[in-house]
């Protein structure tokens, strides 16, 4: 599927932080995370690539509303993996 890791510009201050933030292991790890459904399907996804199960992730939030993700990303909530049909501000 299509798509897309969006993470608030504060937590690319990181050491490291800028570049490949997908494999991040320590990122993934110590960055919340904002989930879509329990499941969480795509942030599934994204950890088991990097190695990591999403319970050992720091789960902040769930809801079943992709734009809310989008919105708590840019209120500085965490990182999420999003859909990339979905329209994100920069």
């Amino acid at each position: 599927s299509d798509a897309k890791l969006i993470v608030h510009r504060k937590f690319l201050k990181a050491p490291g932080a800028k570049s490949g933030l997908h494999a991040n292991v320590r990122f993934l790890l110590q960055t919340p995370c904002l989930l879509y459904q329990q499941q969480g399907h795509l942030l599934t996804e994204l950890a088991r690539a990097a190695g990591l199960e999403l319970g050992q992730l720091k789960v902040r939030f769930v809801s079943e509303d992709w734009r809310l993700l989008v919105a708590l990303v840019g209120l500085g909530w965490g990182y999420a993996v999003v859909p990339g049909y979905l329209e994100v501000p920069s």
